[in-house]
């Protein structure tokens, strides 16, 4: 008998322990755990921008923006998954035309450069806006940084956090403009100027036409 009652006791106890302390999930992702990886063509030195679609922009050493979806493993799924289709730095857009060609330089070069923080910077612009003339785009002046991503806001002539488009409206032939003339602290800066011409206020890389410079402070 004492057995029995013994043997109950220590039943109700399994059972009582069984619902104070659910099972683990041996499914669920313990925090910080890697879930997938991509490795771009060089160093990744700027901070990452996440679009509202989760869509991951970072741009890489190897001078390209990468598109990559937040939930695969992979670059996103688009017709020019790197904000960069080839030396021209034109869009994947079928048929023969003259293509809209922005321009971009610091300190009078539109290669890599090398300075000082003492040294001044002067970021100039430029685009010939080609066949597409008149045609609405966004426009999009971004630089990549040892703080993070900034963009260029038109309205007030000045850089701010985040990538977002600097200027919504026609393409037209832009001369030579000043965008930035100041030192800047140590670092590695690339700045990338450039359109896509479905205004959404979204990069749309299929349609993207851009130039970019990097600026190596030391």
């Amino acid at each position: 008998m004492e057995v029995k009652k013994i043997y109950l006791v220590f039943l109700m106890i399994i059972i009582l322990l069984l619902i104070v302390i659910p099972p683990s999930n041996t499914n669920a992702a313990t925090p910080g755990t890697l879930k997938w990886a991509y490795e771009t063509g060089n160093g990744v030195r700027s901070s990452p921008a996440i679009a509202s679609d989760g869509t991951i922009y970072v741009g890489s050493g190897d001078h390209k923006i990468y598109a990559i979806y937040g939930n695969t493993e992979g670059l996103a799924d688009t017709p020019w998954s790197m904000f960069h289709h080839d030396l021209r730095h034109t869009g994947n857009i079928a048929g023969q035309f003259e293509p809209p060609i922005p321009g971009i330089k610091a300190n009078g070069s539109d290669t890599p450069i090398t300075i000082t923080p003492s040294d001044n910077l002067s970021i100039t612009i430029e685009f010939s806006s080609g066949d597409p003339t008149g045609d609405n785009a966004n426009w999009w002046l971004v630089a990549a940084t040892p703080f993070g991503w900034f963009h260029y806001e038109v309205e007030s002539n000045s850089w701010a956090p985040d990538i977002k488009y600097s200027f919504q409206g026609p393409l037209f032939n832009l001369a030579e403009f000043n965008v930035l003339n100041t030192p800047l602290p140590a670092g590695t800066y690339t700045i990338y100027f450039g359109v896509d011409t479905v205004v959404n206020g979204t990069l749309d890389l299929d349609q993207a036409h851009y130039d970019y410079i990097t600026v190596n402070i030391e």
